[in-house]
């Protein structure tokens, strides 16, 4: 079972800098983590999950920070920024800390700061508790774990009226131990004020193929009229761990586009909450998850329409090979006073193999009369007729596979509005085509 011991969990106070309305809430979340406890196959939220390996090894919560030789990464670093282009702002977070070192200067750059905690604490202490007290509230008690015990956070700020043209990157890296495995809470806020718009990238690699827990939340912000495009690519390795939960606040008119992309990781777990709290507001949810040997991928999705006229829609592919499992759980929750709400979810995947395995849970829960809500789930084996035809003109059976395979997620793939982002996302799809049997 993990080992969470009381050292951990009563971890020392804190600076007596914090503000007491920060010590609150992270003793509400400590609190929250203690009573919802660690998961059980009797749990309705991982019931369908093999979590003996999540729960089988002990973990330790480093009370500092993990020691890593700048150096040591700077090649490592220097070679994923060239999967976003030249033009890319990029932002760098090892262990949960953010690297003023690794990352660019934003210093020149008009209406964008990216800051830690203090400095956030320091210029924006009312929208940093602003994101704290419009976060969906999770019933993950993972996500409760990290806002209790994240030692740092990177908190991305977009000014009024200010439209980014270059795109943001945050590439988090994280690293075990030879002795203990390590878990990193990491955290990031983005707040995107009124009538700014932005692109922003999340990629997560491991820097050693030793097993450690990568525990992340991203809680966004997105003020009326705010626009903002987000994809995140898990690559860690398939020895690590990663618990993810993004946590989504939309006001009037404001857009949100999210890509979640899942290829790494022995066991991966997606949380998505957004919260449609005013009229006029679109959310997209889209993402794509590709495993092979004994990977497991569990993505849970919740769509909250709280008011009239918003749309939101909602692609899940899931490519799933030898052993793996994989799960989409999905839910659109629409109120009494959400009239002429749009809302459209659609779950498929294709099993390449008599082992795979996956599990699907698309949910509607409305309780307005005025609405257009439908979802949709296929499940199923390639379909040879198309393979036999490609194959009859000259393409070997792995590459008639292979190109079927991209056209079943190109249709979320080409909704990443950034070429580079998006020619990388393909590479890397290629690439672990590829390396199959």
């Amino acid at each position: 079972m993990i080992n969470l011991k009381e050292k951990q969990i009563h971890q020392q106070e804190r600076s007596n800098s914090l503000p007491e309305w920060y010590k609150s809430f992270l003793h509400q979340r400590l609190t929250a983590h203690r009573d919802l406890g660690l998961p059980s196959p009797k749990d309705e939220n991982w019931r369908s999950l093999p979590i003996r390996d999540l729960l089988d090894h002990n973990y330790i919560i480093p009370e500092t920070d993990t020691d890593l030789e700048i150096e040591d990464i700077k090649e490592f670093v220097q070679n994923k920024k060239k999967n976003t282009g030249n033009d890319a702002i990029n932002v760098v977070i090892v262990n949960g800390k953010l690297s003023q070192e690794l990352s660019d200067d934003v210093s020149s750059i008009e209406g964008l700061e990216i800051l830690n905690l203090s400095e956030t604490l320091v210029k924006f202490p009312e929208k940093l508790k602003s994101i704290f007290d419009h976060s969906v509230e999770s019933t993950h008690t993972y996500a409760a774990l990290n806002d209790a015990k994240h030692t740092d956070l990177t908190f991305i700020h977009l000014e009024k009226n200010r439209s980014l043209p270059r795109p943001i990157h945050c590439m988090y890296l994280s690293s075990g131990d030879s002795t203990d495995i390590h878990m990193h809470n990491t955290k990031t806020l983005i707040y995107a004020s009124k009538c700014s718009s932005c692109f922003i990238s999340e990629s997560y690699y491991s820097l050693n193929k030793t097993l450690a827990y990568s525990n992340v939340t991203t809680d966004i912000h997105l003020e009326s009229s705010a626009s903002i495009h987000h994809v995140k690519i898990q690559d860690e390795s398939n020895e690590s761990f990663h618990l993810y939960t993004s946590r989504v606040y939309q006001q009037r008119d404001s857009i949100f586009k999210s890509c979640n992309l899942t290829f790494g990781g022995k066991f991966t777990r997606n949380d998505i909450f957004s919260y449609l709290d005013d009229e006029n507001i679109t959310c997209t949810l889209d993402g794509v998850y590709i495993l092979d040997h004994q990977q497991v991928c569990a993505n849970y999705t919740s769509l909250d329409h709280a008011k009239p006229n918003c749309y939101s829609f909602e692609v899940y592919k899931g490519i799933l090979d030898d052993s793996s499992t994989g799960l989409f759980n999905g839910k659109i929750y629409v109120h009494q006073d959400a009239q002429k709400t749009d809302a459209k979810q659609s779950n498929q995947a294709i099993l390449l193999s008599e082992n795979a395995k996956i599990h699907t849970k698309p949910q509607l829960e409305i309780y307005a009369d005025d609405v257009k809500c439908t979802h949709g789930c296929t499940v199923g084996k390639m379909d040879k007729d198309p393979l036999f035809y490609l194959q009859a003109r000259g393409l070997s059976k792995k590459d008639a596979k292979n190109l079927l395979i991209y056209a079943f997620a190109a249709e979320v793939l080409e909704n990443i509005d950034n070429d580079h982002v998006r020619k990388n996302v393909e590479e890397r799809l290629y690439h672990k085509l590829n390396n199959k049997n």
